[in-house]
């Protein structure tokens, strides 16, 4: 019985985690969209929710800092990822 309940709580731990990992990748897939639009509110938001989202990577390794400055959106670049990604690294990125 022990090990039944043990192997219920191991499996509940990997549902989980997989669960997790999920949703961050989709919260990725979200930064990635909006910072390739421009949509600097949006980009904001999200960073505001999950600071580490400066740091994910889309499936082609790029950030949204990559796509910010792939569209030439310096405003967004300046005014949204920049600030994160410096608290992220612990120094000016720049």
């Amino acid at each position: 019985m022990n090990r039944t309940i043990a192997s219920f709580a191991t499996l509940g731990r990997i549902a989980l985690a997989a669960l997790l990992a999920l949703g961050s990748a989709l919260w990725a897939d979200e930064i990635h969209d909006a910072a390739k639009q421009g949509d600097l509110e949006k980009v904001r938001a999200l960073v505001d929710a999950e600071p580490a989202l400066v740091a994910a990577k889309d499936q082609g390794g790029q950030t949204a800092l990559h796509w910010a400055a792939l569209s030439e959106n310096l405003d967004l670049v300046r005014r949204s990822c920049l600030p994160w990604l410096n608290a992220v690294v612990g120094r000016s990125a720049c």
